[in-house]
């Protein structure tokens, strides 16, 4: 089945929505606690809302155009020579070991505004005025902080990672800068609307590990292996590949180390959804894992078995995180 991914056939496509469907349908009927949940959305401020099937919806809608974009991206800035779905099928399938991912909390849009925020980087040229593109992309990473405000820790490394596209530019350090702020701007209308102030819903608790369960251990393992297994795969690829996705990849190595500096902080505060970021970028770089032989054999295996747990989970009564 996982090979039907890494093809250009349509069928990929359309069974993307009916992956995304069947979760869902198995959320419906997994155990919640309580009629109402709370969505946070960072400094926009947190909602309350019925627990009800219209939730679901919107957050398997969430996941979906996710899993579309980083598709898009990957496809459009031509990470590999052929057309492929895999990208979207890792994210959908990692993500889906998060309960949060069934809300459509600000996280979950946080990572579509951080997916926009790569596919604007990857337009930056050395040759071609780069103000509009690097604007965008720090607005986007700025929305994305300011609906999960752990993202913040990204702002220094936009810098690094726009150098690696372009030459230092005084304006261009600017507009990155003010692109950032923006979103920040509107929070606080939006707060003021509600008379909160930013630090309102903000409540840091350090985790105990005694609340740690043998599957969070077990999803812990699976990760390492799927990274470590992802960045083999990698190596070989940057062994024989075009200087543009040489920056591309070296783009996304730092996003992927501030991704687990953010996961951290995450699971260190207890906050929900650690190191989700981390997925975003390992469904760019973990494809070549499944080209390249022997590792594709592994992987395909593996994958595959991730895929099954993920559906194995709703079944059983521990929850993973």
């Amino acid at each position: 089945m996982i090979k039907l991914f890494t093809e250009n056939r349509g069928i990929a496509a359309l069974l993307l929505p009916l992956i995304v469907v069947g979760y869902m349908l198995m959320y419906t009927y997994y155990p919640k606690n309580g009629a109402n949940i709370e969505l946070y959305y960072g400094f926009f401020g947190t909602f309350s809302f019925s627990n009800n099937n219209y939730l679901s919806i919107i957050a398997g809608c969430f996941l979906l155009l996710n899993g579309a974009l980083i598709n898009f991206v990957f496809n459009t800035h031509n990470f590999f020579e052929k057309i492929t779905y895999l990208p979207a099928l890792i994210y959908i399938v990692w993500m889906s070991f998060y309960n949060e991912m069934f809300i459509p909390s600000g996280l979950m849009l946080a990572h579509t505004f951080f997916i926009l925020g790569i596919h604007q980087l990857f337009f930056l040229n050395q040759n071609e005025d780069g103000r509009r593109r690097v604007f965008n992309a720090a607005l986007f990473f700025g929305f994305s902080a300011s609906l999960q405000p752990v993202v913040l820790a990204v702002f220094i490394f936009i810098f690094f990672s726009v150098w690696i596209f372009r030459p230092f530019v005084f304006r261009e350090s600017m507009l990155i800068i003010t692109g950032f702020v923006i979103p920040f701007l509107y929070a606080i209308v939006a707060l003021k609307f509600q008379n909160k102030s930013m630090w309102d819903d903000w409540e840091f608790t350090f985790i105990d590990w005694k609340n740690l369960t043998t599957p969070a251990f077990i999803f812990a393992g699976l990760i390492v292996v799927f990274f470590t297994f992802s960045r083999w795969g990698l190596s070989r690829q940057l062994h024989n590949c075009s200087i543009r996705l040489r920056k591309q990849i070296t783009a996304l190595r730092i996003l992927f180390f501030v991704a687990i500096c953010m996961g951290a902080i995450n699971f260190f505060t207890q906050n929900t959804m650690p190191f989700s970021f981390a997925f975003i970028i390992l469904a760019f770089t973990s494809y070549y894992a499944f080209h390249f032989k022997p590792v594709a054999i592994f992987m395909n295996y593996f994958f595959a078995l991730v895929f099954v747990l993920s559906i194995a989970r709703f079944f059983i009564s521990t929850i993973f995180w």
